[in-house]
Protein backbone atom coordinates (compact mmCIF):
# COMPACT_ATOMS: atom_id res chain seq x y z
CA UNK A 1 0.00 0.00 0.00
CA UNK A 2 1.53 3.54 -1.07
CA UNK A 3 1.98 6.44 1.45
CA UNK A 4 0.42 8.65 -0.03
CA UNK A 5 -2.89 6.07 0.31
CA UNK A 6 -2.07 5.36 3.54
CA UNK A 7 -1.88 8.99 4.24
CA UNK A 8 -5.25 9.61 2.83
CA UNK A 9 -7.07 7.01 4.36
CA UNK A 10 -6.39 7.80 7.81
CA UNK A 11 -7.12 11.44 7.17
CA UNK A 12 -10.43 10.52 5.82
CA UNK A 13 -10.99 7.77 8.90
CA UNK A 14 -10.22 10.60 11.31
CA UNK A 15 -12.90 12.84 9.78
CA UNK A 16 -15.29 10.15 9.61
CA UNK A 17 -14.71 9.26 13.46
CA UNK A 18 -15.38 13.66 13.56
CA UNK A 19 -18.60 13.74 11.54
CA UNK A 20 -19.68 10.01 13.32
CA UNK A 21 -19.21 10.81 16.98
CA UNK A 22 -21.27 14.12 15.64
CA UNK A 23 -19.08 16.37 17.72
CA UNK A 24 -18.07 19.67 15.86
CA UNK A 25 -16.09 21.89 18.02
CA UNK A 26 -18.17 24.35 19.87
CA UNK A 27 -17.43 27.11 22.65
CA UNK A 28 -15.47 26.21 25.57
CA UNK A 29 -13.84 22.76 23.84
CA UNK A 30 -10.56 22.50 23.55
CA UNK A 31 -8.64 21.45 20.49
CA UNK A 32 -5.51 20.00 19.10
CA UNK A 33 -3.79 21.04 16.04
CA UNK A 34 -3.32 18.17 13.63
CA UNK A 35 -1.76 19.91 10.39
CA UNK A 36 1.90 19.67 10.39
CA UNK A 37 1.74 24.13 10.39
CA UNK A 38 -0.79 26.46 10.44
CA UNK A 39 -1.65 29.98 11.13
CA UNK A 40 -3.71 31.76 13.64
CA UNK A 41 -4.94 35.03 11.65
CA UNK A 42 -6.40 38.17 12.73
CA UNK A 43 -9.37 37.49 11.08
CA UNK A 44 -11.26 34.92 8.45
CA UNK A 45 -10.12 37.46 5.56
CA UNK A 46 -7.75 36.12 2.75
CA UNK A 47 -5.85 39.77 3.44
CA UNK A 48 -5.62 38.95 7.40
CA UNK A 49 -1.93 38.96 9.40
CA UNK A 50 -0.69 36.01 10.68
CA UNK A 51 -0.23 36.31 14.41
CA UNK A 52 0.91 33.31 15.52
CA UNK A 53 2.22 29.73 13.50
CA UNK A 54 1.06 26.42 15.49
CA UNK A 55 2.62 23.00 14.90
CA UNK A 56 0.77 19.52 14.68
CA UNK A 57 0.11 18.89 18.58
CA UNK A 58 -0.25 22.47 20.10
CA UNK A 59 -3.14 22.67 21.97
CA UNK A 60 -5.80 25.37 21.53
CA UNK A 61 -9.24 26.29 23.62
CA UNK A 62 -12.32 27.34 20.60
CA UNK A 63 -13.84 30.58 21.24
CA UNK A 64 -16.07 30.38 18.70
CA UNK A 65 -16.76 28.56 15.40
CA UNK A 66 -17.87 30.57 12.34
CA UNK A 67 -18.63 29.25 8.71
CA UNK A 68 -17.59 31.75 6.13
CA UNK A 69 -18.28 31.52 2.56
CA UNK A 70 -15.11 30.00 0.23
CA UNK A 71 -13.88 33.21 -1.24
CA UNK A 72 -12.69 31.10 -4.47
CA UNK A 73 -16.04 28.96 -4.56
CA UNK A 74 -19.66 31.08 -3.88
CA UNK A 75 -21.22 27.64 -3.40
CA UNK A 76 -19.01 26.58 -1.07
CA UNK A 77 -18.14 27.80 2.62
CA UNK A 78 -15.42 27.32 5.60
CA UNK A 79 -15.26 26.70 8.84
CA UNK A 80 -13.19 28.76 10.64
CA UNK A 81 -12.31 28.47 14.59
CA UNK A 82 -11.65 31.62 16.83
CA UNK A 83 -9.24 30.20 19.38
CA UNK A 84 -6.77 31.14 21.99
CA UNK A 85 -3.78 29.65 22.60
CA UNK A 86 -1.90 28.97 26.02
CA UNK A 87 1.46 31.04 25.47
CA UNK A 88 2.37 33.95 27.20
CA UNK A 89 0.54 36.39 25.37
CA UNK A 90 -2.42 34.24 24.97
CA UNK A 91 -2.82 34.97 21.30
CA UNK A 92 -6.26 35.51 20.05
CA UNK A 93 -7.15 34.75 16.77
CA UNK A 94 -8.99 32.78 13.56
CA UNK A 95 -7.80 29.10 12.07
CA UNK A 96 -9.50 26.97 9.48
CA UNK A 97 -11.03 24.22 11.27
CA UNK A 98 -9.68 21.53 8.84
CA UNK A 99 -6.41 22.38 11.06
CA UNK A 100 -7.55 21.65 14.78
CA UNK A 101 -9.36 18.58 15.96
CA UNK A 102 -11.60 18.92 19.05
CA UNK A 103 -9.81 16.99 22.12
CA UNK A 104 -13.62 14.73 22.55
CA UNK A 105 -12.91 13.77 19.04
CA UNK A 106 -9.21 12.61 20.03
CA UNK A 107 -10.29 11.00 23.30
CA UNK A 108 -13.30 8.99 21.70
CA UNK A 109 -10.59 7.48 18.82
CA UNK A 110 -8.30 6.74 21.13
CA UNK A 111 -9.98 3.63 21.35
CA UNK A 112 -10.19 2.31 17.85
CA UNK A 113 -6.66 3.95 17.00
CA UNK A 114 -3.78 5.37 18.58
CA UNK A 115 -3.42 8.84 17.37
CA UNK A 116 -0.11 9.64 18.51
CA UNK A 117 0.97 6.93 15.40
CA UNK A 118 -1.79 8.08 13.50
CA UNK A 119 -0.47 11.27 13.70
CA UNK A 120 3.35 10.48 13.04
CA UNK A 121 2.65 8.91 10.04
CA UNK A 122 0.87 11.89 8.23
Amino acid sequence: MSIRFSQTLLIFTLLGLAVGCNTLARRGDSGVVVARRAQIRSSTAVVAADLLEVNRGDAVEILESLDVQDPSDNTRKERWLRVQMNDAENTEGWIEARNVMPEEVLEASSDCLPIEAAMKTL
